[in-house]
């Protein structure tokens, strides 16, 4: 019971420093919209999405195979910790410095693009760092250092824009965004280098090397292409579906700045409940891999259960919030109606997307990188296909509906590729179908007390209470068929 209790803790601790990153990153996407505009914010999150690919070259999988490879060490009592911190580090370097100098000096690449460059060597050496921590079931250390990247990424970002982005145009607004990105880069990585000696000496050790690059190199490949594959195609798509949407009529500044809207307002305040599943992730990877390497099925089975039934209970849980304030919050924090409405309109995301996101933990926790890696690309090309096809149609929501067509193809593989191996229980079916079921109600009973309410009071008086009602029938349904417990709570508060 301690073991688990722990295991509750860790995931709670994790989760909160998580979503208060992520609380953070919101508002400061709030304060980005404002000071940049849309237009401003639309070149930023082009860059971002250009970068992004860049980085996850250099460090994409490195992270997962650095946390999975250490957690290997452990439970067959290898003593190469170390070893394999340093390899995966020379391979990030090995990738990132070629690259930082080559985009450097091209003519095309822009301004806004060659300054987030500066920091690529640092984020992804960081990455790797926090993998080892990772595997050695040190989740406080790196869960700490991304929340203080935030704040100073906030802080330098206001700063900048607020002092010297008073006249910048949408191009120089942008440029003092990526310089604030990358000194919270920069930050995070001298700060985590010398954590690394708070560890015991004899659970670093370095060992043979040579063995470990062909190893480190083969496990990091499919992960790594499956990140940058999405990265590449998150760049495409920056290309591609602005250029569908002034196809389909609309001007070149309509285009930028619904794109804009789309990946720099609602999508990611749409994924910011992720942080709960992803959390819950972060800590069960390596707790996979050491029982999966030691043999233990029965374990390894219990937890991808355990997995799979906490991200169904975070998304039939946020799935109705969403659709019923999604238009409110999108005036509320962005004071843009479009954000509000993709906010009502894609919530249905957050079930695959979630789902999607244990069962890749799962099987690259298990060595089935390659795998995830066949997943993702079949799910790709059904996200590329709605964004040629569909915006004709649906306008800015043919992006939703291609992201919710690759997520449900790679979670329903996943799962068919864990479930060949562990025949789910029917405790555990019964918990998913129930919490499904309950979705509906909840749902029709806030769009019911939303109206009712708004005769009587103001708007976030009016939030507060269909949320509060909301809340209580979820619990009581949850409680009324045993999908949870009062005990629970005991799991994740500490002891006295």
């Amino acid at each position: 019971m301690k073991k688990k209790g722990n295991f509750y803790q860790t995931t709670a601790l994790v989760t909160f420093f998580g979503v208060a990153e992520r609380a953070l990153g919101f508002l400061y996407r709030i304060v980005l919209a404002r000071l940049l505009g849309a237009e401003g914010l639309g070149l930023y999150q082009i860059a971002l999405s250009h970068f992004s690919f860049f980085r996850t070259l250099g460090g994409g999988g490195l992270p997962v195979t650095t946390s999975r490879l250490v957690a290997k060490e452990r439970a067959q009592q290898g003593g190469n910790e170390g070893g394999v911190l340093i390899v995966a580090g020379l391979i990030s370097l090995g990738i990132t410095l070629p690259l930082t100098l080559l985009f450097c000096l091209l003519p095309w690449t822009t301004p806004t693009l060659k300054i987030l460059f500066i920091g690529l060597s640092l984020t992804c050496l960081y990455a790797v760092v926090k993998g080892f921590f990772w595997g050695k079931n040190k989740f406080l250390i790196p869960a700490l250092l991304e929340f203080g990247e935030e704040i100073v990424g906030v802080i330098a970002g206001v700063l900048l824009l607020r002092c010297l982005g008073q006249y910048a145009t949408a191009e120089s607004g942008a440029n003092f965004a990526a310089i604030a990105c990358v000194i919270a880069c920069a930050v995070s990585f001298f700060i985590a280098l010398p954590l690394l000696f708070t560890i015991p000496k004899k659970e670093r050790q370095v060992r043979a090397l040579k063995p470990l690059f062909k190893e480190v190199a083969f496990a990091a490949l499919p992960v790594t292409a499956m990140r940058a594959g999405s990265s590449l195609i998150s760049s495409l798509i920056a290309i591609l579906f602005p250029a569908m949407l002034m196809k389909a009529g609309a001007s070149a500044e309509e285009a930028t700045a619904a794109f804009g809207v789309a990946t720099g307002m609602a999508f990611p305040l749409l994924s910011m409940p992720m942080t709960l599943v992803g959390s819950f992730a972060l800590v069960l990877m390596p707790r996979l891999s050491h029982d999966y390497y030691q043999g233990n099925d029965e374990k390894v089975h219990q937890n991808v259960e355990r997995g799979l039934t906490c991200a169904v209970y975070i998304a039939c849980l946020l799935l109705p919030f969403f659709a019923v304030f999604g238009e409110n919050i999108g005036l509320l924090t962005y004071d843009n109606l479009l954000a509000g409405e993709m906010l009502k309109y894609c919530c249905p995301l957050l079930l695959p997307m979630s789902f999607c996101m244990i069962t890749n933990t799962a099987l690259n926790s298990m060595g089935q990188e390659k795998k995830t890696l066949g997943y993702y690309l079949i799910g790709a090309a059904g996200t590329v296909l709605c964004v040629l096809l569909l915006p004709q149609f649906l306008g800015v929501y043919a992006y939703a509906v291609g992201l919710f067509v690759q997520f449900v193809v790679v979670a329903t593989l996943g799962a068919v590729s864990l479930f060949r191996r562990w025949k789910p229980t029917r405790f555990f079916l019964r918990k998913i179908l129930l919490s499904l079921a309950f979705t509906l109600p909840v749902l029709l009973l806030g769009w019911g007390c939303l109206p009712l309410f708004a005769r009587f009071c103001g708007v976030y008086l009016c939030m507060g209470l269909t949320a509060g009602v909301m809340v209580v029938a979820y619990v009581a349904l949850y409680l009324a068929f045993g999908l949870i417990s009062p005990k629970f709570a005991r799991k994740i508060l500490p002891k006295g």
